[in-house]
């Protein structure tokens, strides 16, 4: 009986976080470039994430921040899925940058 309250309350309280950052701005929520800063303008701030994390919220936050960050956790939490993902996402956005500032000191 105590084991089905305890997962009860566990599905309510994902439900609940996830209703929460489903209202929150995009621009807050989506992975930042590789060795982008994490500010108040672009994130959630270092505090909020800290909290979420404290509560177990890790996996959450991974698409949150930068990609610095996301593979730092994904990999302290041996989560090898979302660690290749966000590298090679990486890879691909710097792949993006470099070809399109080549395109621009062609076109100068």
């Amino acid at each position: 009986m105590l084991q089905f309250k305890q997962r009860q309350a566990s599905i309510i309280a994902h439900e609940a976080m996830h209703n929460v950052l489903g209202l929150v701005a995009p621009k807050y929520l989506t992975l930042k470039k590789f060795n982008e800063p994490l500010t108040d303008q672009n994130s959630l701030g270092l505090n909020n994430y800290k909290l979420m994390l404290q509560l177990g919220f890790w996996k959450k936050i991974v698409y949150a921040t930068n990609g610095r960050t996301a593979l730092s956790l994904c990999f302290r939490f041996n989560d090898l899925d979302n660690y290749n993902f966000i590298a090679a996402k990486m890879i691909e956005s710097n792949e993006e940058s470099s070809e399109h500032r080549i395109t621009q000191e062609q076109q100068n």
